[in-house]
């Protein structure tokens, strides 16, 4: 069993349509799906991608397929060649097609905008509450003496505020470096397992 020593930051996923889709607000995909139900496919490659749209169709009543793919690069491919209508991939997997122009943005999965991406409506906007991010942290065994777990915590609050890493995690990784003590750290894993094990559970996802 591991347990989070320090947390380096958090972040969220984009939906996103091919740059000519007609979709031009989520608004216009939400209307479209209710129109055509079930006709909409959305990619995804693992949880994370699966998970978003699912829980967003259970909060605007719609129906949408999901197909699934073994890698992100298949399913870049199809959704620019129209086989797939949306997908949602996280902020920095996605940071490369949405600057060049490829890939379209309609909505981010944070609970409001990201600095970064301050035109891209957080669907929050929509749906009071709507939020899903992931965050990267270090762990160690819970075996481990508290003081090494104290010591890592500094260490990890210290790098991750220091101007040319927080710079680089904030602009480069779209995360929100923030220091936590251990207590936060144990409260914020607690937390996010149980809003997942949650949206897991609407998107009907069995165990593998």
């Amino acid at each position: 069993m591991l347990f989070r020593s320090g947390v380096i930051g958090s972040s969220g996923n984009f939906l996103v349509v091919a740059a000519d889709s007609p979709f031009r607000t989520l608004a216009d995909l939400l209307a479209h799906a209710r129109a055509h139900p079930g006709r909409l496919n959305f990619a995804y490659f693992n949880a994370t991608s699966q998970v978003p749209p699912e829980v967003l169709a259970n909060e605007a009543g719609v129906k949408w397929q999901g197909i699934a793919y073994k890698a992100i690069g298949s399913a870049w491919n199809d959704l620019f060649a129209g086989a797939v209508q949306f997908m949602t991939v996280d902020l920095t997997a996605a940071r490369g097609q949405v600057v060049a122009g490829k890939a379209r943005p309609l909505g981010l999965t944070l609970a409001e905008r990201s600095p970064l991406y301050p035109d891209v409506p957080a669907i929050a906007e929509t749906f009071a509450g709507f939020e899903m991010r992931g965050f990267l942290a270090v762990a160690v065994a819970r075996s481990v003496p508290d003081e090494i777990k104290a010591r890592l915590n500094e260490l990890v609050n210290e790098a991750i505020l220091a101007p040319e890493i927080n710079k680089r995690l904030v602009e480069e990784f779209a995360l929100n470096p923030r220091r936590l003590t251990l207590e936060q750290c144990a409260a914020y894993d607690r937390g996010e397992r149980e809003r997942w094990a949650r949206y897991v559970k609407i998107a009907k996802i069995e165990p593998q």
